[in-house]
Order: C-alpha cells, then sequence, then structure tokens
C-alpha cells in the first residue's frame, strides 16, 4: 500500500499534465471502481477524443497501480477517493478548472459547452463534499 505522500506525488505528477487529468482524477475518486474507466472515457470522450480519452484513462490506471478509491494508505485512516479530491481543491486544480470555464465562457462555441458541463460538475461536488466533510489538517500536505 501507498502511503499518502506517495499517492500525492502520484495525483500531482498526473494533474500537472492538464485538466483533463484534473477531471479524470476526480471521476476516478467518484466513481465505483468497477465502471471508473468507462466513466472518465465516456466523459472526457465528450470533449477530447476517444484515443485522448483511452490515453488519460489508462495513464490513470497505470499510475495508481490497482489502487481503489476506498483503500486507505498506510498511513491514514482516509480514504484514496477523498484524499485525491481534497488534494486536488487544496493545491489549487479545482480552481484551475473553475477559471478554465469562465474564460471559455467569453467565448464559448459549441464543444465547450461539454467541457463546462464537466468543470461545473467538479466544482459543485467539490463544494458539496466539503461542506458534509471536515478535512483533517494532518492528511494533506
Amino acid at each position: 500500500m501507498v502511503s499518502t505522500k506517495e499517492l500525492f506525488e502520484i495525483v500531482k505528477k498526473l494533474a500537472d499534465k492538464g485538466l483533463e487529468y484534473v477531471t479524470a482524477l476526480y471521476i476516478w475518486a467518484e466513481s465505483d471502481p468497477d465502471y471508473s474507466g468507462m466513466n472518465i472515457r465516456s466523459t472526457l470522450s465528450e470533449v477530447f477524443s476517444q484515443g485522448k480519452s483511452l490515453s488519460v484513462y489508462m495513464e490513470i490506471a497505470r499510475s495508481l497501480n490497482g489502487l481503489r478509491k476506498w483503500d486507505k494508505p498506510a498511513d491514514s485512516e482516509r480514504y484514496v477517493g477523498d484524499l485525491i479530491k481534497d488534494f486536488l481543491e487544496k493545491h489549487g486544480y479545482v480552481s484551475k478548472l473553475r477559471d478554465e470555464a469562465i474564460r471559455r465562457m467569453s467565448n464559448v462555441r459549441a464543444e465547450d459547452v461539454n467541457l463546462l458541463r464537466i468543470a461545473l460538475f467538479a466544482v459543485k461536488k467539490l463544494a458539496l463534499d466539503k461542506e458534509r466533510s471536515t478535512v483533517r489538517r494532518g492528511d494533506i500536505d
């Protein structure tokens, strides 16, 4: 089992690749593990090509190496899925997603509508999750 620090290093490396990875990580953290691949691919394929969607999913699956959202790192009592969502929010990735949605809203084209749906879903879900739970300071650095 990975440590929390190792998990955050993996998530940061993936999230730094772009908003499609941030979106996919969030979907992974929210999805039933049996459907995460399908959920990531079907959501991203609304904005990106099927090939890109599959590539993003495969890289996340390979990087997370068999982890499931309900696993707990060896040094934490929190679930991997919750830690990923909290990390993405705390380190500004969700804000970048929101900022990109706002930027695109000023010049909305038909293909951008789906990206906006994805971004707004992620932002709203994170806000709702934050209201429902309290983040323990020691788990997110």
